[in-house]
């Protein structure tokens, strides 16, 4: 059997801190095989940034979860303008290998 821990929201520092303090001892004493985690929050509730998911992942969060415009906001970022749904999808393939 698989062990599964979603954690539904992590909302900025506080979530970030109670992470930090208990998920190795809660991974460690129900044996969980994996956590997931949504991170729509996570950056002070602004959505995501790089720093903010290394150090989650460093607490032992394996996979994250979030709505499309996280990775939107961000693509639209590196293109500098609005994009097409279209475009919006091919450079979502092009950086993270998954079409949104």
């Amino acid at each position: 059997m698989v062990t599964i821990l979603y954690i539904g929201d992590v909302s900025a520092k506080p979530g970030r801190e109670i992470l930090a303090e208990i998920l190795p001892k809660l991974r460690k004493e129900h044996d969980i095989d994996l956590i997931v985690a949504g991170i729509e929050n996570l950056a002070h509730g602004r959505g995501a940034t790089i720093e903010t998911v290394k150090e989650v992942m460093s607490y032992g969060v394996d996979f994250m979860t979030g709505k499309p415009y996280l990775a939107e906001k961000r693509l639209r970022r590196i293109a500098g303008r609005k994009l097409s749904p279209h475009t919006l999808s091919q450079l979502s393939s092009r950086y993270t290998g998954k079409r949104v």
